[in-house]
C-alpha cells in the first residue's frame, strides 16, 4: 500500500486533493443553498406540471434523475441535486485523466482554468441540467481525444462509441449540448478519414459501432424536434443578440470573475476579454504552423466550430448566440486548449531557460489569479445566477416564527421570480398555514410582502413594518399593517348609463363605454379602515392617479400605494362618489369618456352607480 502510494506523482495527488476538496464544496453547497427559482419549476415538473414539462425548464435526464432521487430520498435540497453532484464526479474524472501524470505547472494550469471557476463550480450544487450536461460532455471530450489518438482501429471503435454514448447523454442533460455532438460527430468521421488505410476493424465492433451511431443520430433527431418546438413556443429565450464577443466572451469572463468583477474596472475587464481572444488567435495560428492532427488541433477545430455554428444559427434562423449558463461548455474547452497548447510550448521548447520561461508564465498568468479569484468568490450562501434566492428558506423559517395569527391562514405577496421557490418550502416543509403564492405581485390583502429595496420604496412607510432586512439580497421582510375591511366585487356605472371598463386592450386606461357588464368591467373593491379603498381590475392591476397625464386613472400598478388609494363617500344606498390622493373626486368626461381625478365637488359626473355582484 505505502509503495503504491509512493508511486502517485506529486501533481497528480495535487490534483486528486484539489478534487476531493472540491467535491466536499459541491455536496456541501448542494446541501445548504436555498432552492432557486429555475430548480424550484424542476420540481413543479416532476409533481406533474404538464405545461412546464413543455417548457425549456424541462432538462430531460436531469428531470429525470431528480424524479428518482425524490422517489429514493424525498425532497431535500440535498436529494434532488445528487444528479448534478454525480455530474461533478463525472466532470473529475475527465479533468484528471486529461491532466494526469504531466508537468506540475500544466496541471496547475488545468486545475486553474478547468476546476477554480466559481461561476463554474455553481452548477454542479443545483438541480439543474447544466452540471450534469458539463459532466457528460467531458466525458465525451475525454474519449473524443482518445479516438483521434487511437492506434488500432478496434480502440478507435471502442473510444469512439463511448464518445458518442456520453455526447448524447449531454443533450439529454441540456439541449445546449446538441451542437457539440455535432461537432464530436464530424471530428470523429475526421479521424476515420486520417486513419483509413489502416482499417482493420472486428466485425462485432463495426456493428456495435454502427448501432451506436444510428442510436445517437435518432436522439439527436428526436432532440432537434423538441429544440424546434421550443424555439416556435419562444422558450428559447436564454442568450444573446449583440454578438458573440459581448454575449459569449465577455459574458463568460465577467461571470467568471463572479461578484469580485464588481470591483474591477472596466478596462481591466476589457483588457481581460481581448487577451483571452488574443490567445485563442495566438494558439489557432500555432496549430496551423505545426500542421499536426494533435489533442490541441482536435480541440482548436472543437472550439473554432462551436464558434461559428452559433454565429451560422443566428444568421440564418435568428436564434440567440450562447451567453451566461448556456455557454458554460466554452469554460473548460478553452481551459484545456490553454493547457494542451503551454504543454505543447513546454515539449518544443529546447533550452532549459526556455522551459522555465513557460513554467513561471504558467504559474504566475494562469494559477495564482485565478485561484485568488475564485477563493475570494468561494461561499456556501449562494450561486450568481440565481443570487436573488438564498434567503427564502430563511425568511420562511422567519415568518414562521413571527406570524400574528398562529392559527389562521396567512397570505405572502411577492413578486413573480420568488414563487417557485417560496412554493418549494411551503409544500416541502409542510407550511400549511401559508396560502399558496403566485405571480400576482403584491397585493395589499396580503399578511406580509417579501420585497425588494425599490419595491419597499412604492409603499406608504406607515402601511407596514419591516421585521428583517436581508442585506446580502437587498431584500426585506414586512408585515401589511393596513387593514383590509372588506373585498367584494363591484360593477361601477356612469352617469352616461354606460359601465366602467379597464380593458388590457386600450392601454389599460379606464373608460365608461360598455353597454354589457362583464369580466373587464367587473372589479375587486377592497376596502381599508376610514373608508379607504383600492380598485382592482381582472388582470390584478389597480386604478391609478396618471399625474403627469391629466390626472387621468389608468389601472397598470400591481401594488396599492398612495396613488391607488380612494376615499370612497357613499351617497345613497346606489351611489358613491371616490376621492383620489389629489384632493379631487373621479369624474366622467364627457368628450373623451374616460375617467379623471379632477372633480372639485360631488356632481353628476362624480357619482357612480355602484352594483354589487
Amino acid at each position: 500500500m505505502l509503495n503504491s502510494i509512493k508511486k502517485i506523482q506529486p501533481g497528480n495527488f495535487l490534483l486528486l486533493v484539489v478534487m476531493f476538496l472540491l467535491l466536499f464544496y459541491v455536496v456541501y453547497r448542494a446541501y445548504n443553498l436555498s432552492i432557486t427559482h429555475d430548480e424550484g419549476l424542476s420540481f413543479e415538473i416532476i409533481l406533474g406540471n404538464k405545461y412546464l414539462s413543455e417548457t425549456a425548464n424541462n432538462h430531460f435526464l436531469n428531470t429525470f434523475l431528480m424524479s428518482v432521487c425524490y422517489k429514493l430520498f424525498g425532497s431535500s435540497e440535498l436529494s434532488l441535486r445528487i444528479p448534478n453532484i454525480l455530474g461533478f464526479i463525472l466532470y473529475a474524472f475527465a479533468c484528471f485523466e486529461l491532466l494526469k501524470n504531466k508537468n506540475i505547472f500544466i496541471i496547475l494550469t488545468g486545475i486553474s482554468l478547468l476546476l477554480l471557476n466559481p461561476y463554474l463550480m455553481d452548477f454542479f450544487s443545483l438541480a439543474r441540467g447544466y452540471g450534469l450536461g458539463l459532466g457528460f460532455f467531458m466525458l465525451s471530450l475525454l474519449y473524443l481525444l482518445r479516438a483521434t489518438q487511437a492506434k488500432t482501429t478496434n480502440s478507435f471503435l471502442i473510444k469512439a462509441s463511448l464518445t458518442m454514448l456520453f455526447s448524447v447523454a449531454a443533450c439529454f442533460s441540456n439541449l445546449t449540448y446538441i451542437n457539440t455532438n455535432l461537432v464530436v460527430l464530424s471530428l470523429l468521421f475526421i479521424s476515420f478519414l486520417v486513419m483509413k488505410k489502416e482499417w482493420k476493424g472486428s466485425r462485432k465492433m463495426i456493428v456495435l459501432t454502427t448501432i451506436i451511431l444510428l442510436i445517437n443520430l435518432c436522439c439527436l433527431a428526436g432532440l432537434m424536434i423538441e429544440l424546434l418546438k421550443l424555439r416556435d413556443a419562444h422558450e428559447l429565450y436564454q442568450g444573446g443578440t449583440n454578438g458573440f464577443i459581448p454575449d459569449t466572451l465577455d459574458g463568460l469572463v465577467q461571470c467568471s470573475l463572479y461578484l469580485s468583477s464588481l470591483h474591477y474596472s472596466q478596462l481591466f475587464k476589457l483588457v481581460l476579454c481581448r487577451s483571452v481572444l488574443l490567445l485563442y488567435i495566438i494558439m489557432l495560428v500555432y496549430v496551423i504552423l505545426i500542421h499536426e492532427y494533435s489533442k490541441l488541433s482536435v480541440l482548436m477545430i472543437f472550439l473554432s466550430l462551436m464558434v461559428i455554428g452559433p454565429l451560422l444559427e443566428n444568421l440564418f434562423f435568428g436564434t440567440a448566440l450562447p451567453a451566461g449558463r448556456t455557454a458554460l461548455l466554452y469554460i473548460p474547452l478553452m481551459g484545456l486548449s490553454v493547457s494542451f497548447f503551454m504543454e505543447g510550448l513546454l515539449d518544443t521548447s529546447p533550452q532549459l531557460i526556455a522551459r522555465n520561461a513557460v513554467n513561471v508564465f504558467t504559474f504566475f498568468i494562469f494559477f495564482v489569479p485565478v485561484s485568488f479569484n475564485f477563493l475570494t468568490n468561494m461561499n456556501l450562501s449562494y450561486c450568481l445566477e440565481w443570487q436573488y434566492d438564498m434567503d427564502s428558506k430563511n425568511m420562511l423559517q422567519e415568518l414562521n416564527k413571527i406570524r400574528h395569527k398562529k392559527n389562521s391562514q396567512t397570505s405572502l405577496g411577492i413578486t413573480w421570480f420568488f414563487y417557485s421557490s417560496i412554493n418549494f418550502y411551503r409544500n416541502t416543509l409542510h407550511l400549511d398555514w401559508l396560502n399558496e403564492v403566485g405571480k400576482g405581485g403584491l397585493k395589499p390583502e396580503n399578511d406580509y410582502y417579501y420585497i425588494s429595496d425599490d419595491e419597499l420604496n412604492i409603499i406608504p412607510p406607515n402601511d407596514i413594518k419591516i421585521i428583517k432586512y436581508y442585506q446580502h439580497t437587498h431584500n426585506y421582510l414586512v408585515q401589511n399593517i393596513k387593514k383590509i375591511q372588506s373585498v367584494k366585487l363591484v360593477q361601477l356605472e356612469a352617469i352616461n348609463n354606460k359601465y366602467v371598463c379597464a380593458d388590457g386592450m386600450l392601454n389599460d386606461i379606464v373608460i365608461a363605454n360598455r353597454d354589457i357588464a362583464s369580466t373587464w368591467e367587473t372589479f375587486s373593491l377592497i376596502m381599508f379602515e376610514n373608508n379607504e379603498c383600492g380598485i382592482r381590475a381582472y388582470d390584478g392591476h389597480y386604478f391609478s392617479i396618471e399625474l403627469n397625464k391629466q390626472n387621468e386613472i389608468t389601472a397598470t400598478e400591481k401594488m396599492g400605494t398612495s396613488v391607488e388609494i380612494f376615499t370612497l363617500v357613499a351617497i345613497d344606498t346606489d351611489y358613491a362618489a371616490f376621492k383620489a390622493a389629489n384632493g379631487k373626486y373621479l369624474s366622467f368626461d364627457e368628450k373623451t369618456l374616460r375617467i379623471n381625478a379632477n372633480g372639485e365637488a360631488i356632481g353628476s359626473n362624480e357619482k357612480f352607480k355602484m352594483i354589487n355582484k
